[in-house]
């Protein structure tokens, strides 16, 4: 869903985004889910929104889950001697 969001230059408006997979109320459910995440900003109502990537948040985010993968290969490094 973030990669879609990203493909249209991290923001929407107008109409909620198509995912081929997925069904719209899917995608509604998602998109409110990362909203409340904190993932995107704006407003999401019915059949139409007006979001965008919260690209601060998504780049903290992105630090410490690499802190955290690197410290799970850490830890199976050591179990594994």
């Amino acid at each position: 869903m973030l990669l879609e969001i990203a493909k249209r230059g991290n923001k929407v408006q107008g109409e909620i985004i198509e995912v081929p997979q997925l069904s719209k109320a899917t995608v509604l459910q998602h998109l409110r889910e990362l909203k409340r995440a904190g993932f995107i900003q704006g407003r999401i109502f019915g059949a139409r929104a007006e979001f965008h990537l919260d690209e601060t948040l998504l780049k903290e985010f992105n630090t410490v889950f690499a802190a955290f993968m690197k410290e799970m290969e850490e830890q199976k490094f050591q179990a594994d001697k």
